[in-house]
This record gives structure tokens, C-alpha cells and sequence, in this order.
């Protein structure tokens, strides 16, 4: 991935009907004043129930938010964290596991691939925190669902970016989702749905949507099942790869790794012997890390797509005709030598106080913004920072050069990856 501003100006005519636009104020009007409905790309990837993803009305995205909202809310997050802890528990005994078969064999260091690891965490804590039980991934290394999902994204991807094509297969009545998925989610929720009392997660929000007596608050089965499928592709591929992306760069940086583990030295901890959450949350170097990688690898690095509901102005200068389709493209303005000093370096003293120039907070946008922002937000900072804090805390990483060298080929499907779907390192205990 390398800088694009240099070739883009705030505003690019990409087709007739297109706009891309990377100015901040743009896009500040664009996705928050204006509010402007999501673009017609969002309908080629409903190839089933639309769920907070892909809807593009407003009223049904509306109410599905509010009835979703109270499961991502800071205080029920805060009633997750035994949830939470107990996979970042399975992980740091994973890697423990693997140091231990290295050294039976007479090696000091395990090869393990973190790029799978950081997955099989997000998968496992979706698991805990969303459907009641873990997916066993983290200990078992195995499960038919990461390969699906990385398929089914690579697979949803062309839909998302060939319009045409998305439509054609809408009409043929094609069969576009995994049947395995569709149906493991399924056998989720009904067993949920007929099981006796209520478990204190994600899903349960949920359930007690579609029990609701007020008809404005109910979600049906295939609402749920929509949205819990949403929450396995956006743990399996956004908040794993943005773990995964802080790793390799604090490989890439040594001295980065090193201060970020003199502050987690520092953090305090809870009574059931983890990070506790206010301690990470203030953890201003390890939020730094985990800022300047989403601002260099960020979930939205394609834009998100708008669509002008009637003519307006663009930037006080710009007439917008209605139906022309706007691309808000956060990547080039995280690449703006305007907004970030030295864009393509990875800088997390940035984002610390005092730092001179200071980055432009209203060009940093890696969870969109506006009515339809990232409603996983904080669960996803969250994992990341109790994922990144343990593994720093307890262990010694080296990076392997032909990993390296293959963790730069980055693609991007809906959303950023490593094209060969893995990244190694040599793992041991920390001295």
C-alpha cells in the first residue's frame, strides 16, 4: 500500500456519477452534517437479510441500531470482560503450549503464526461474548468457519466492487452464501431460542429483541441471524487483521515493541489477575500503537460509499447533483502530509500529547463516522488492546525475514489482508 494523495487532490472525478473525495471537511459533511445515505454498492452484497453492514434504508438501519446499540454499550461491554479474559487466558496457554513442544524438541524459540492466532482469538471471543459458547479455535487450531469466512469475503468482494455483476447474480437467484455459515448460525440461535434462562452476552440482546411485546423493539430470526453473521466476518477480519497489522509493525520496529512493553510493565491490574480495563484504556503508548495502525492499515481503506439524496454544495465550492455516488476515501486522507507528518511511517508518537505537528483528529477516521459508524468500536479497541498487552507482557518475539518480505503484500477484498493469509514469527518466553 503506498501513499495516493500525491496523485489525488481532495476531489477526484472517478466516472461520471463518481466522486472520490479525501479532504477532511468533505468528508466530515459528507458522512456526518449531511449524512448522506449509504451508496447502491452496499445492495450488491444482500444476497440475504440485510443486516447494519449493508443496509442501505435508512428507517430499517435506524431501528436496527437502536434495538443492536444497548449490547455495545460501555457498561454491558464492561460485564463481558471475564468473557474476553478467559480467551486471551486460552491464548497466552496456547503460545505457552507451542514454546513448550519447541523446547522438548531442543529448540528455544516456537514458530508460531500469529497472523492465524490473532484470527483464531477473534473467532473464540465472538464466540464467548456473542453466541454463548467458544469456537474452541485457540485450543484446537481447527474449525471449518476461518477458511469460509476469508473466503466469503475474498468471494463478497467481487460483488462489492463489480456492481453489474452483483445484480446479475441477485437476479439469477444464485445461491451466494455459504451454507455451512447460514446453517451453523442457525443451530445457534434456535438452540438459544429454546434453551432455559438467559446468558449474559451479545446474542442475548438480540433474543430479547425478537421476545420483545413492542413491536418497535423486535428483531425476527432472520434480522438476528443477519446480524450475528455480520459479527463473525467483522471478528474474523477486521479487528484479527488490525491485531495481527499492530504486530508486524511492532516487529518492524523494535524500539516501538520495546516502549510500548515499558508501559504495559506499568499497567495495573484486576482482581482476576488481568489488565484491567481502565488501565488499558488510558494506556496512551499501547492506544498509540493501535491508532497509527489503523490509521496505516485501516478497515475502510477502499472508502465508504455514499449517495447524494438531492444537489448540494461539496466543500462550499463543489455542485453535487443528486444520485451522484460520493467515495469517501479515508485512506488518502490518512496519507495526507497535511493531516500526518510523514504519512508512511509508523509514527504511534504521534498520537501521544505534545507531539509537534499534531495529527488532524478530524481526518482519522478507520470505524467511518456519522449515523452509520463502526457499532463494534469499543469491543474491537478493546479485544486489541488485551490482546496486544498479554502478549507483549509475556513474551519475546523475532521476526523471521521471508515472512516479512510476504507480510508486505497487502490486498484489499472489503478489507485489508495479507494475500498469503498468514504471517510467522519465532515466539519465546520473555526473559
Amino acid at each position: 500500500m503506498r501513499a495516493m494523495h500525491d496523485k489525488y487532490g481532495p476531489v477526484i472525478r472517478l466516472s461520471r456519477t463518481v466522486l472520490s473525495v479525501a479532504d477532511k471537511d468533505m468528508l466530515k459533511q459528507v458522512l456526518v452534517t449531511l449524512d448522506l445515505r449509504k451508496g447502491t454498492v452496499y445492495d450488491n452484497t444482500q444476497f440475504g437479510r440485510a443486516n447494519m453492514f449493508n443496509m442501505t434504508d435508512r428507517t430499517e438501519h435506524r431501528h436496527t441500531r437502536r434495538v443492536i446499540s444497548p449490547a455495545f454499550s460501555i457498561r454491558y461491554l464492561a460485564g463481558l470482560e471475564p468473557l474476553l479474559e478467559s480467551v486471551i487466558d486460552d491464548m497466552a496457554e496456547k503460545v505457552e503450549g507451542d514454546i513448550c513442544a519447541a523446547e522438548a524438541k531442543g529448540e528455544d524459540k516456537a514458530v508460531i503464526d500469529l497472523w492465524h492466532l490473532t484470527q483464531a482469538v477473534a473467532l473464540d471471543a465472538m464466540g464467548e461474548c456473542a453466541f454463548g459458547d467458544t469456537f474452541g479455535m485457540i485450543k484446537n487450531g481447527s474449525h471449518p468457519l476461518p477458511k469460509l469466512l476469508t473466503e466469503g469475503v475474498r468471494r463478497g468482494s467481487i460483488f462489492f466492487t463489480n456492481g453489474f455483476l452483483g445484480k446479475l447474480v441477485k437476479m439469477s437467484g444464485i445461491k451466494v452464501q455459504d451454507e455451512y455459515i447460514l446453517s451453523f448460525m442457525q443451530d445457534v440461535i434456535r438452540k438459544r431460542l429454546n434453551a432455559s434462562g438467559s446468558r449474559k452476552d451479545i446474542l442475548q440482546i438480540l433474543l430479547d429483541a425478537h421476545n420483545s411485546d413492542k413491536e418497535s423493539e423486535r428483531l425476527d430470526e432472520g434480522s438476528i441471524i443477519g446480524e450475528t453473521m455480520l459479527f463473525l466476518f467483522a471478528g474474523a477480519e477486521t479487528t484479527s487483521n488490525s491485531a495481527a497489522f499492530a504486530l508486524i509493525a511492532l516487529l518492524t520496529c523494535p524500539e516501538k515493541f520495546d516502549r510500548l512493553r515499558e508501559e504495559v510493565d506499568t499497567l495495573e491490574y484486576n482482581d482476576n489477575g488481568h489488565f484491567s480495563y481502565e488501565s488499558l484504556k488510558s494506556a496512551a503508548y499501547l492506544n498509540a500503537v493501535i491508532n497509527e495502525t489503523l490509521r496505516l492499515r485501516p478497515v475502510t481503506a477502499a472508502g465508504v460509499e455514499r449517495i447524494a439524496e438531492e444537489d448540494f454544495l461539496l466543500g462550499g465550492k463543489y455542485h453535487i447533483p443528486k444520485g451522484t455516488t460520493i467515495l469517501a476515501n479515508m485512506y488518502v486522507a490518512h496519507m495526507d502530509p497535511e493531516y500526518f507528518d510523514e504519512p508512511e511511517a509508523f509514527k504511534p508518537e504521534r498520537w501521544l500529547e505534545g507531539y509537534e505537528p499534531a495529527p488532524a483528529l478530524d481526518a482519522f477516521h478507520p470505524f467511518s463516522a456519522g449515523s452509520r459508524n463502526c457499532i463494534g468500536k469499543n469491543f474491537a479497541l478493546q479485544e486489541i488492546r488485551l490482546e496486544l498487552a498479554t502478549l507483549v507482557k509475556k513474551f519475546d518475539f523475532e521476526a523471521i525475514p521471508e515472512s516479512m518480505k510476504d507480510a508486505e503484500d497487502i490486498r484489499h477484498f472489503i478489507t485489508l489482508t495479507i494475500w498469503k493469509d498468514s504471517f510467522k514469527a519465532k515466539v519465546s518466553r520473555r526473559k
